[in-house]
């Protein structure tokens, strides 16, 4: 079971709705792990990411299993409007609202030039490597 508490510690410092709801994110946290530049990582060390890096979560473990397209994976509203489907996550969905969608996966590379997100946006995955699907 993963603490409330804990939860809204990593909302107030900006993690995705699904990454708080992820018990890997919270192993990795207790193991003390980080990448590169510091930030903590999750425990999932094969690559689980977001359609941004050409993923599906494909390793998340927790309260949402099964049910990543019904809810925005940033911000958490259920039902959002689309569902992003990565071309290398097998077809499997996973839900975003129009305004995250605009505001943080379209714009996810401008926001924080030279930063790994930029690598894993423009070089793994690259701009048309998802298909936003509407409902």
């Amino acid at each position: 079971m993963i603490d409330p508490k804990r939860v809204a510690e990593s909302e107030a410092k900006g993690l995705a709705f699904v990454c708080r709801l992820c018990e890997r994110w919270y192993e990795g946290e207790d193991l003390g792990l980080e990448d590169v530049e510091g930030d903590a990582v999750c425990a999932s060390k094969d690559g689980c990411c977001s359609p941004i890096s050409g993923g599906s979560f494909h390793k998340y473990r927790g309260p949402l299993e099964g049910h990543l397209a019904k809810y925005c994976y940033v911000c958490g509203k259920e039902n959002p409007e689309k569902a992003l489907e990565a071309q290398m996550a097998g077809g499997k969905r996973v839900g975003c609202c129009d305004s995250c969608f605009e505001n943080v996966v379209k714009r996810s590379a401008k926001r924080q030039p030279g930063r790994k997100i930029i690598f894993t946006t423009e070089k793994r995955a690259g701009p048309d490597q998802f298909d936003a699907i509407s409902r």
